[in-house]
């Protein structure tokens, strides 16, 4: 499909209102195409993120049960985590599918990049398929992180998904984006 021709809009002027170790809030001036101006369009500027959909060699996915404080409930999700500054996603995967669940695993695949929110934050998700994975790694339990590790069945990913269970938005793609692709793979 090929792109249509649009024009980007001109940033006239950036400020950081707003600055933590864990995000940054952008107010631009930017002229549109049309010479309209906007005064100030935020944008949220945040690392970029992955999520890993570890698959074990008895088809059990590796998961997190964690309380969110945003929402103020407690999840179902893949484990996931920032990509720290000037490291690549990969390692990124690496490190925290470890460090949030104990797991490791023998063989990685990336399967996608997804855009978070494109009007109004700046980073992306990369989505990474781990199969192989063994609980023969070192978890490591952060202060402000309290993750209950357990493993479903991929088979029963759907049931989970329409029940509730698992309602997490990234959780939800990530795990059928990597089912997509071993479908495929099984159908080569």
């Amino acid at each position: 499909m090929k792109k249509p021709l649009l024009q980007p809009w001109e940033v006239l002027s950036s400020t950081t209102p707003l600055k933590t170790a864990w995000l940054r809030v952008r107010q631009d001036r930017c002229t549109l195409p049309d010479g309209s101006v906007i005064d100030d369009y935020f944008v949220v500027e945040r690392a970029d993120v992955v999520g890993i959909v570890a698959i074990t060699e008895d088809q059990q996915v590796v998961m997190n049960w964690q309380y969110k404080h945003g929402i103020g409930e407690i999840v179902h999700e893949i484990p996931a985590g920032m990509v720290e500054t000037g490291e690549e996603p990969e390692v990124a995967a690496r490190r925290e599918l470890e460090e949030e669940s104990g797991y490791t695993a023998r063989e990685w695949v990336h399967i996608t990049t997804l855009i978070a929110s494109p009007t109004s934050e700046s980073n992306r998700y990369h989505i990474f398929l781990a199969r192989g994975a063994q609980p023969n790694g070192k978890k490591i339990q952060h202060p402000r992180e309290e993750i209950i590790n357990d493993t479903v069945p991929l088979s029963t990913i759907d049931t989970l998904i329409h029940s509730g269970d698992i309602r997490v938005m990234w959780t939800i793609v990530a795990l059928d984006r990597a089912r997509a692709f071993l479908n495929h793979e099984n159908h080569l």
